[in-house]
């Protein structure tokens, strides 16, 4: 079983990327997951972007790391946007450095999992009409 005690579909989406053709993505790559201007999640309290390891059994953990951060989203503090309102959130086992760092999701050295989350999320959303960007890996 799983998602035990989410809110319902009216109050919180909960989404899932496990990577690329169904592998989960690996922390010991660089990626970049890229939110245009105006195309954050669409809701109408926050959203959140979680990261999990996946077990053996299939369960999910948060992924303990040296910034104690869990979760990334519009009310993280010190969150940066782009000068155009586009926003970049960094994600990898290695620090992406201090011009990225405030928008640094730590990841294991291994496999993780993504769970965008939108609370109160608009129709948009919950039809399907805005796509949540995927993830993709970048060089310096």
């Amino acid at each position: 079983m799983g998602g035990l005690g989410a809110l319902p579909l009216d109050e919180a989406t909960y989404l899932r990327s496990g990577g690329e053709k169904g592998v989960p993505f690996d922390g010991r790559r660089k990626w970049r997951m890229h939110f245009p201007p105006g195309g954050d999640l669409p809701c109408d309290a926050f959203w959140s972007l979680s990261m999990y390891e996946p077990t053996p059994l299939g369960e999910f953990f948060f992924v303990r790391n040296e910034l104690d951060r869990f979760a990334i989203g519009d009310r993280s503090p010190g969150l940066r946007r782009n000068a155009d309102g586009s926003l970049d959130i960094w994600i990898g086992a290695d620090n992406p450095g201090p011009d990225r760092g405030a928008n640094w999701l730590p990841a294991p050295p291994g496999p993780f999992h993504l769970f965008p989350c939108a609370y109160l999320p608009r129709i948009d959303q919950l039809e399907g009409r805005m796509p949540v960007p995927h993830p993709g890996t970048y060089d310096d």
